[in-house]
């Protein structure tokens, strides 16, 4: 299946920047598969960018061992690696060397995924869209399994504490999610962006406030794209007493 649908010819349509499609019906009768081939070009390049800095650095690793023997300790550590395992062969001559009918394979592959779907009234668009949003859906339940909302460790014993924490943690990421969707950008750019907001303490013979920096016009446009007017100058301003 996976030869025929990447072999198969066709222009994409593209949807969104980083989404293209296209249909691909193998088989005939009952035997008919009606197939998604997506593409994300951006993913692509990541792929290809990272593939070339491991085969850099296995290029590397085998060069500086003198014992190229397949059997030798190292190389049956770096053939069992998952960085590097599925980049190697041993030849017959027992020597462990770069497969590049595996690199190939592996480039042909780059930014794409299949969806199959039964549903012939379902436009490209629908089934390529639809199953990327349930991607969005597992990426979100593994940054919850993986705790990546950044809080401080906390142990609870009473059931309420615990719903409450579990909420709290849910809700921080539907408030990650809907930024996304706002501004078009992943979540780490516009923290990266906003970080750039900052206000610096200051201090009088007569007065102590906050006076925020200038803002980068980056700044004001993810704050324009949220809805969130950019904050006063001066903040919190007191008499010193």
């Amino acid at each position: 299946m996976k030869e025929g649908v990447l072999s198969r010819r066709g222009r994409y349509q593209k949807i969104h920047e980083n989404l293209h499609a296209k249909e691909v019906i193998v088989g005939d009768g009952v035997r008919r598969r009606r197939y998604i081939l997506c593409y994300n070009p951006r993913e692509a390049e990541r792929a290809r960018s990272h593939r070339e800095q491991v085969l850099k650095d296995l290029e590397e690793k085998l060069a500086s061992h003198s014992d190229p023997r397949a059997l030798a300790q190292w190389a049956v550590e770096l053939k069992a690696s998952g960085r590097y395992g599925r980049y190697l062969r041993t030849t017959k001559g027992g020597k462990l060397k770069i497969d590049w009918r595996a690199v190939r394979e592996a480039a042909r592959c780059d930014g794409k995924w299949v969806v199959q779907t039964n549903d012939d009234t379902m436009t490209v668009e629908d089934a390529a869209c639809g199953y990327k949003a349930l991607m969005v859906i597992e990426r979100c339940f593994h940054a919850l399994k993986r705790t990546r909302i950044k809080m401080t460790p906390m142990h609870h014993w009473l059931p309420r504490r615990i719903e409450a924490h579990v909420k709290i943690c849910v809700l921080a990421l539907l408030i990650e999610r809907a930024a996304e969707r706002m501004c078009g950008q992943p979540w780490t750019r516009i923290r990266e962006t906003l970080g750039a907001l900052q206000a610096t303490e200051y201090e009088t013979e007569s007065f102590h406030f906050f006076q925020r920096n200038k803002l980068h016009p980056s700044v004001l446009s993810t704050l324009k794209s949220l809805g969130i007017k950019p904050p006063e100058r001066v903040l919190e301003i007191s008499p010193r007493s």
